[in-house]
């Protein structure tokens, strides 16, 4: 039996069944432009906003006639109530189930029969994404799917029930018995005493076997609203056209009443937290989190680049400490900024006969070393580039721009 460790450490140094109501619709709609930019300097972006609410983002890409089509619903696991831990990503599930209109599966037919790929989901702490490319002929098909699937679906105990054992099972799978998910897992818990980034996203089990229909129906009328959206086009498109077809499609949509919910505020973390947990694994393995900064901070950029210098490429500082030693085998990073400030993460496999013990040791000692130090120049210099070129990597094709674009625009409310 080996020993998996947590520490969640202070801030860095250096940094029945029913369906819903039927859906009544607004006269005259009309949307409004809010902002004109540029993204990397040369993609104009032209950001609206709609008498109901909605916010759409469109940014021109003409190298290819294709457009990426991406969702941004505002809630996350962070916004969900005690007792009803992972009811958003449960919907997320629910959201490929039957509507009004179209059967069950016809959702992915539709789009398969437009050409459509990337079709995919996620939920996470601040946010439930949809997304799609597809070829720019098809996005007046696609802004109807997708309105559809806003107010006309079908929520009944059928589709609870059967996503309901997709998830449980998918919970198995990644968290309880899988090691670095169930890992993981306890870091949040352990860190966060009464923000919600504490539950996870997936869902404590007893809550999502006690998720009722009428859970799902007031969570899909409370936040699946055009209020609490927001629409990013990135492709060969003019914005104009783009903004007219999402007004065709979403314009009569009622705004919801969403509530005034924020996740509770976390208290100042004065002393290091620690969590021990027996994995039958065959070796040790230790996750440390530090309290970090969210998005919108100024230090982020900081938080990115000391992640770089620490465990980017094989003469980085960690891995020249850990792996090149003999005394880890696996050694990750997770520095991602979130709406509100969260964790920077790391995740090391020790050997087979290493202690969890002599992983903290030489992890701790390194990192005393590095604040102690700072880092090199050269660290420092290849710290920005590696940065830089992750930065730029993540914005290929219209599907990153998207996501770059909604990511910040989500934790920051600015789009830039």
């Amino acid at each position: 039996m080996s020993f998996a460790r947590l520490f969640p450490v202070l801030g860095l140094a250096a940094c029945a069944a029913r369906s819903p109501e039927p859906v009544s619709f607004t006269d005259v709609p009309t949307f409004h432009t809010e902002e004109t930019g540029t993204l990397l300097g040369s993609l104009p972006v032209t950001r609206f906003r709609y008498d109901n609410g909605l916010q759409l983002i469109v940014v021109e890409d003409h190298s290819a006639p294709v457009a990426a089509y991406h969702t941004w619903y505002a809630v996350g696991s962070s916004l969900e109530e005690e007792g009803k831990t992972g009811l958003a990503h449960l919907f997320e599930h629910m959201m490929f189930k039957a509507t009004e209109d179209y059967p069950e599966g016809g959702y992915d037919r539709a789009l398969e029969s437009l050409g459509a790929n990337g079709l995919n989901a996620w939920t996470w702490l601040d946010e439930t994404v949809y997304v799609q490319s597809v070829p720019v002929s098809a996005l007046d098909k696609v802004a109807e799917l997708e309105s559809t699937r806003m107010t006309k679906l079908i929520v009944d105990a059928d589709a609870l029930d059967s996503e309901r054992e997709v998830v449980i099972n998918e919970r198995r799978l990644r968290v309880d018995n899988d090691p670095g998910g169930k890992l993981n897992e306890l870091l949040y818990a352990t860190a966060f005493d009464t923000h919600t980034y504490g539950w996870p996203t997936i869902g404590w089990m007893k809550d999502l076997e006690g998720l009722s229909v009428e859970d799902c129906v007031d969570f899909y009328r409370t936040w699946y609203a055009p209020n609490n959206a927001t629409v990013i086009v990135v492709g060969d498109v003019e914005p104009m056209d783009v903004a007219a077809t999402v007004l065709k499609h979403y314009g009569r949509i009622p705004a919801s009443e969403l509530p005034d919910r924020k996740p509770p505020a976390e208290p100042p973390q004065a002393e290091q937290k620690r969590a021990e947990v027996e994995i039958p694994t065959t070796a040790d393995r230790v996750q440390v989190g530090f309290k970090s900064v969210a998005a919108g901070d100024a230090d982020l950029p900081v938080v990115y680049v000391i992640d770089a210098i620490l465990s980017a490429g094989r003469s980085s500082r960690l891995r020249r400490a850990l792996i090149d030693t003999g005394l880890a085998s696996e050694l990750s990073t997770f520095s991602l900024g979130m709406a509100e400030p969260g964790l920077f993460e790391l995740d090391i496999s020790a050997r087979e006969g290493v202690s969890a013990e002599q992983i903290e040791e030489a992890l701790f000692a390194e990192l005393e070393s590095f604040v102690a130090e700072g880092p090199t120049a050269a660290d420092l210099e290849r710290g920005i580039r590696q940065t830089q070129a992750a930065s730029m990597g993540g914005l290929t094709g219209a599907a990153g721009k998207a996501q770059l674009v909604g990511w910040f625009w989500r934790t920051t409310g600015d789009w830039r």
